[in-house]
């Protein structure tokens, strides 16, 4: 569990302001409140904003049934588990620690079965990604980051490789000011696994989901979240 980053571990990451069951059931109420405001109060501080349903008549019907089926997290990282109209065989939030300790969903996979109470059949896997992903930003390697890093949520077409490099320039200083830095294992399922990742006093969160068939890479990162 020890990272050579001046030898931080999971125990070191920051602790969340609730706890992640806690904040599954604002999400619950938020998705199935008549008003709008409780769902972009919750969602517009993460990489994924979801529309309120009532805002957009194709989507009104998407929370019907909503339902969570199961919480885990994961020091800094976590999957909420739910059910509803759209994915009545089951999709998960991706979520992680915001700069204010707060949880916030990066990602929303529809995976059509749970997350929660799985185990990694082979960590490797997800590991090889995540350093995939680091060694692109240290190198500002275009062709490696679109390999290891999967599209982002409601992904336009066409944007240059340099721009989304862009995004990871405070990254790649750190990455420079600390050569050893290294992802700390935090935990995951059969789906998703969860790394921290130490670069002096700053921290992130980095998700790694198993793609499947059919991706770039069957193991890509969903985000890289500044937790501190």
């Amino acid at each position: 569990m020890a990272g050579c980053d001046g030898g931080k571990s999971a125990g070191d990451a920051p602790r969340p302001a609730q706890s992640l069951g806690a904040f599954a059931n604002q999400v619950e109420a938020a998705v199935t409140s008549p008003s709008c405001r409780p769902i972009d109060r919750l969602t517009t501080a993460g990489q994924l904003s979801i529309p309120c349903p009532r805002k957009f008549a194709g989507q009104r019907s998407a929370f019907r049934g909503f339902r969570v089926r199961g919480v885990e997290d994961y020091y800094t990282g976590g999957v909420i588990d739910f059910t509803d109209h759209q994915a009545p065989r089951g999709a998960t939030w991706v979520t992680a620690l915001d700069r204010q300790s707060r949880w916030t969903i990066v990602a929303a996979p529809i995976l059509g079965h749970p997350t929660v109470g799985t185990k990694p059949a082979d960590e490797a896997a997800f590991r090889e990604a995540v350093d995939g992903f680091l060694e692109a930003v240290r190198d500002n390697d275009c062709g490696a980051l679109q390999v290891f890093l999967a599209p982002p949520p409601n992904d336009i077409q066409g944007v240059p490789c340099q721009t989304r490099l862009l995004k990871f320039a405070e990254l790649r200083v750190q990455l420079a000011e600390h050569p050893d830095a290294e992802p700390v294992s935090l935990g995951g399922n059969r789906q998703l696994f969860f790394y921290g990742l130490y670069t002096g006093t700053q921290y992130r969160t980095l998700p790694v989901i198993e793609t499947g068939p059919g991706a770039v890479h069957p193991y890509q990162v969903l985000a890289s979240l500044r937790a501190r």
